[in-house]
């Protein structure tokens, strides 16, 4: 969660510097931000920040909160879609600063909106990290 990014991103930053450098780490967590890797990496090619597009995550919160039971043990007894909005604007503020920090750091960005097969997404994260690409199978 971003209210947690301050304290958190220490220790991970730590955790990420105590690693031995011959091997590839993926860090999947909401809180990184690109200048807090980005003097961490060898090159821009080290990093990928894959933000969901407004529609995506809007499909998506709202189906994970149609159920009362789970909208009311994360919102309490406050209004889902009121609260639904709120999420809504914060993540949007939030996907806006990675974006203007991977700009300003030469990082890049892929937006993800659910129409796309995860194996091209897949692909497309792979190359521009320049993993090996797994076989094809048959």
């Amino acid at each position: 969660m971003a209210s947690l990014h301050g304290e958190v991103i220490g220790f991970l930053i730590e955790d990420l510097l105590a690693l031995p450098n011959d091997r590839i780490v993926l860090v999947d967590y909401f809180g990184v931000l690109p200048r807090d890797v980005a003097l961490l990496l060898a090159g821009f090619h080290q990093a990928v920040f894959l933000l969901p597009s407004p529609e995506f995550r809007r499909r998506v919160l709202a189906m994970r909160y149609a159920d009362p039971l789970r909208a009311r043990t994360t919102w309490g007894s406050h209004c889902r879609e009121e609260m639904l909005a709120k999420r809504l604007a914060r993540d949007a503020l939030w996907d806006e600063e990675v974006r203007q920090q991977a700009t300003a750091y030469g990082l890049r960005t892929v937006s993800v909106d659910g129409t796309r097969p995860v194996e091209d997404l897949v692909t497309e994260v792979a190359t521009h990290l320049r993993l090996p690409q797994a076989p094809a199978c048959s």
